[in-house]
């Protein structure tokens, strides 16, 4: 019996939950990058004076330590050797940019910084493509912040630093570069010690770094770039001009990726830590509730004896009444009241169901087959549940309602806010997200949606598991067996909904497994007890065999 006694599985339980979370701090926390090195072999920044100032030119470190207590974070979490990159050459931009002159470190010659779209090719951009944002003026005091609002339509964009011998010259009415600098070096590498025709420089060595990044590790939307502005001589201090921009994220962030991890854990983004691309997760371990998720990450679905008000059990991801404590929830025709307070179909009492199906009318069938969820609302282990209710979006977001396989299907939810650009001819922002004009200025109550202007039933061509009927956009379990409440869609006894509109088909449906933004990615349902679904993962397995086993056996003692 080793392993699967009551303390046993607690604590395995416990064990797993630390380790979920013990996976979810490793992957927030900033990657440590090897240390950059010179053609030479010479580790750089160079720190020429441990206890110098940030304005010394002499301790670049000194430079990310004040940046980073002004931001609230702490000295020392960005390293200067540690975490200096060269592999982040474009970034991705924000509605806003914001540029800070944190050191001119006492170089003699005038700089001006700025940006520049991305383009390919191996010819640097043309004058009238670099455009300042810190003039020469600007770069002398250290602390001068501006904010810079891009253009609609810019992609990805790069840095450059130009260097003067004396005077910087003008710049263009739109605030390009129009005299061709001393030296002028870019993030992107291949373009240093190249001229405007692609052609190498004479005496400016090609190779050598001439920029380091780092990330912000207290704000993460920002980079520091600290310059070298010789082309011929370096002293690898990398304080001749430091700068800070925010507002930007790594190039290529933003993709959709799978963190290795369970349950909600488990979708991820592709986001800058430490100036690399880490695959963090979209949502956070959080206290399990009844939603058909595996909000914890520990590998098992709505888990725990108090997920639901009193009187009330955890089904299928929603809160049902328990029927065995309340005689005005009676149990549908055909069902019968379960031990654990679910109502089950007579007809699947003794039986079990390989993963991933569910008994309906005596016959194992996926668990969604024959379900059509109300509007805004995914299949997830048989059940309808709310994609937006359970997914957490950053502030200045909002969760939208999408249908990537059309209106048959599942609906995902995704958190999306208004573009820089606007949203888009027929659409208008509101409350942080882009929707259609006709419905922006409209308000429909509790079940109902607009589209087109109007609002429309969240129920219409809902077909809601069997024993439920669809009401006010949600589904729920009906007492007395006698169908569902007026207009509403009844759920068959074979799990496939009698619609209610006329357009669609009566008991066809999507097939498609519950999906959405946060899904569970395994473990076992332990609230559907209706059906008798085996395990399908490895962690919580005993339990969920101790169950089923208890389950069945007081099933047969009904008999």
């Amino acid at each position: 019996m080793s392993g699967n006694g009551p303390d046993e599985r607690r604590a395995k339980k416990r064990t797993d939950h630390l380790l979920g979370l013990a996976a979810l701090l490793a992957l927030s926390s900033p990657t440590v990058a090897h240390a950059v090195s010179q053609p030479g072999g010479q580790v750089i920044p160079a720190i020429l004076s441990a206890t110098g100032s940030c304005d010394s030119g002499l301790n670049v470190q000194a430079c990310l330590d004040d940046s980073e207590v002004s931001l609230g974070g702490a000295a020392g979490t960005v390293k200067a050797i540690d975490n200096a990159t060269i592999d982040q050459e474009t970034f991705d931009p924000g509605c806003q940019l914001t540029f800070k002159v944190l050191s001119k470190g006492g170089s003699r010659y005038p700089h001006a910084f700025g940006w520049y779209a991305v383009k390919g090719g191996n010819v640097p951009p043309a004058l009238g493509d670099l455009n300042v944002f810190l003039t020469c003026m600007d770069t002398q005091t250290a602390g001068t912040t501006k904010t810079l609002t891009l253009p609609a339509g810019v992609g990805k964009i790069g840095f450059f630093m130009a260097s003067y011998s004396f005077d910087c010259g003008a710049l263009a009415a739109n605030g390009t570069l129009m005299t061709e600098p001393l030296y002028t070096f870019y993030t992107e590498r291949r373009f240093n010690g190249l001229d405007r025709t692609g052609a190498p420089i004479a005496n400016v060595p090609p190779n050598v770094i001439r920029v380091l990044t780092w990330q912000s590790a207290a704000t993460p939307g920002s980079f520091y770039f600290g310059w070298e502005d010789d082309g011929i001589s370096s002293d690898n201090n990398f304080n001749d001009l430091v700068t800070r921009v925010g507002g930007i994220s790594c190039g290529g962030g933003g993709a959709s990726c799978d963190t290795g991890m369970k349950g909600a854990c488990a979708a991820g983004t592709q986001q800058c830590r430490a100036g690399m691309l880490t695959c963090l997760p979209n949502q956070s371990a959080t206290p399990e509730s009844c939603n058909a998720i595996d909000d914890n990450c520990d590998g098992t679905v709505d888990e725990g004896d108090n997920l639901c008000p009193m009187g009330k059990v955890c089904f299928r991801g929603n809160c049902v009444p328990n029927c065995t404590q309340s005689e005005f929830y009676p149990c549908p025709l055909n069902f019968a009241c379960d031990p654990t307070g679910i109502c089950i179909e007579t007809a699947c009492k003794d039986i079990t169901c390989p993963a991933g199906q569910l008994c309906r009318a005596g016959v194992c069938r996926g668990e969604c087959e024959g379900i059509v969820c109300p509007y805004g609302q995914a299949c997830r282990g048989g059940g309808c549940v709310d994609v937006c209710s359970t997914l957490k979006c950053d502030t200045g977001s909002a969760c939208q309602v999408k249908y990537p396989n059309g209106p048959a299907q599942d609906a995902v939810g995704v958190c999306s806010n208004c573009p820089c650009g606007g949203c888009g001819a027929g659409n208008t922002c509101a409350n942080n997200a882009c929707v259609p004009t006709d419905c922006a200025a409209v308000s429909c109550t509790t079940g109902t949606h607009c589209q087109a202007g109007q609002c429309i039933d969240n129920c219409a061509s809902a077909k809601c598991p069997a024993g439920s009927a669809c009401d006010k956009g949600q589904c729920a379990m009906t007492g007395g067996g006698a169908g569902g409440q007026p207009g509403s869609t009844m759920g068959a006894p074979d799990g496939g909904g009698l619609d209610a509109r006329a357009d669609v088909a009566a008991g066809s449906g999507g097939t498609t497994p519950g999906s959405g933004a946060g899904a569970s990615s395994g473990g076992s349902i332990k609230s559907a007890c209706l059906c008798r679904v085996e395990d399908s993962g490895a962690n919580g397995g005993a339990l969920a065999a101790a169950l089923l086993a208890l389950a069945v056996s007081r099933a047969r003692r009904r008999r």
